[in-house]
């Protein structure tokens, strides 16, 4: 396995951000976390100033759109979200400007541009799906290999397709209607 990669970041970019954050928030993925401030309050009621820092580790995350590990900061907020969208690239992709911070700019850039370099290079190879087997087509894959709205339609069998093939499992159910 190789190993990971550090990103250090050299230039922040400037982000049109309306609220206050913090530089720490653009060395990692904090998922729009940053230090927040109160008053510890005691059983006397005194209050003392203090703050809370996010919950940051360390981790090491694979990317399936670079195939590298990258070495960063992530709060456990983030980590979640991450499990919870299904990897990395889903995550920086979409999210908002205000919850990546500048690391996750980079990165989404990364990405962007390691996605288009993958299209072109298939692009040569890719051929149209005849109309045909066009219908065999799950509604449940990724995004990127789902055909327009335009086309879907056709994607619902035609009684002619349900002659051609009747071993097809819902044949009885669709007669019936």
């Amino acid at each position: 396995m190789r190993a990971p990669k550090l990103y250090g970041v050299t230039y922040v970019p400037t982000l049109k951000i309306t609220q206050q954050h913090t530089k720490r928030g653009d060395y990692g993925l904090y998922d729009g976390l940053r230090v927040r401030a109160g008053d510890q309050v005691s059983k006397s009621k005194h209050c003392t100033k203090r703050t809370w820092n996010p919950n940051v580790q360390k981790t090491t995350l694979w990317s399936e759109v670079l195939s590298e590990s990258l070495q960063l900061r992530v709060s456990t907020g983030a980590l979640k979200m991450i499990d919870r969208l299904g990897g990395l690239y889903r995550y920086v992709l979409q999210m908002s400007e205000e919850r990546l911070g500048g690391m996750g700019i980079q990165i989404q850039d990364l990405v962007i541009s390691a996605m288009q370099e993958r299209v072109q290079s298939t692009k040569v190879f890719t051929q149209p799906i005849p109309e045909s087997k066009l219908w065999r087509i799950s509604r449940w894959q990724d995004s990127e290999d789902r055909v327009p709205n335009q086309t879907a339609r056709i994607m619902v069998p035609s009684v002619e397709v349900l002659l051609k093939f009747p071993s097809f499992r819902g044949f009885r159910l669709l007669i019936k209607w």
